[in-house]
């Protein structure tokens, strides 16, 4: 019969059981001991791919962040639709995900913003730049209304073709409206996305909200 061998000491044994009593006597320990060892080798790798993982989220951050207050509006193109008006096109590729642009305008409280809406109402030819969001239990709006060089307030709605979408980007406490590619966007595509806004009122005043 064949000796059988310790995998550690590779003692020779006379059989299998042998070799069991073996390594429970004086082997234990050990292989405890490397376990335990290559149990924290591998938490270790885990937190440090957990670190890297953490640095790459805040300098991707940092650079949006840096992007967003430049106001650099890069790939965007404004062209006249017939019978629409104007529309901003992708100059550019821009793929899920993508920041594309800030929804930029006066940052106010509500009260303020029914206030300022009474007195757009009063002019047919004023349209609908106010858009409304919550930021940590509290009502905003970003008022668009007046015409800059910010493209944001360009971008038309689609309620069933949207390939746009809105996010909200804190910067030192105060939040940032931007607007970021919800499918791959490919170059000479209108950015479109859904205003959201399903009031009856607006409904009536707007129909084109329901497309």
């Amino acid at each position: 019969m064949k000796n059988v061998y310790c995998n550690y000491c590779r003692k020779p044994l006379s059989d299998h059981s042998a070799k069991r009593r073996h390594i429970q006597s004086f082997h234990k320990k050990e292989h405890e001991l490397k376990q335990k060892q290559k149990q924290r080798q591998q938490q270790q790798q885990q937190w440090q791919q957990r670190e890297r993982r953490g640095e790459r989220i805040r300098l991707a951050r940092l650079k949006l962040q840096k992007r967003i207050l430049s106001g650099a509006e890069i790939g965007l193109e404004v062209r006249v639709i017939p019978e629409k008006g104007r529309g901003v096109f992708a100059g550019k590729v821009f793929l899920k995900g993508d920041y594309v642009c800030e929804y930029a305008g006066d940052l106010i409280e509500v009260q303020e913003a029914k206030e300022r809406e009474i007195e757009y109402e009063k002019d047919p030819e004023i349209g609908s730049y106010m858009f409304f969001f919550q930021y940590k239990s509290k009502k905003y709006c970003v008022d668009a209304t007046e015409e800059t060089d910010r493209l944001g307030r360009l971008f038309n709605h689609s309620k069933t073709a949207s390939n746009v979408s809105s996010k909200l980007f804190p910067i030192n406490g105060v939040p940032y409206l931007i607007l970021c590619a919800s499918v791959d966007i490919q170059v000479g595509e209108e950015l479109l996305y859904d205003y959201g806004d399903r009031s009856k009122k607006s409904l009536d005043d707007h129909p084109w909200l329901k497309e």
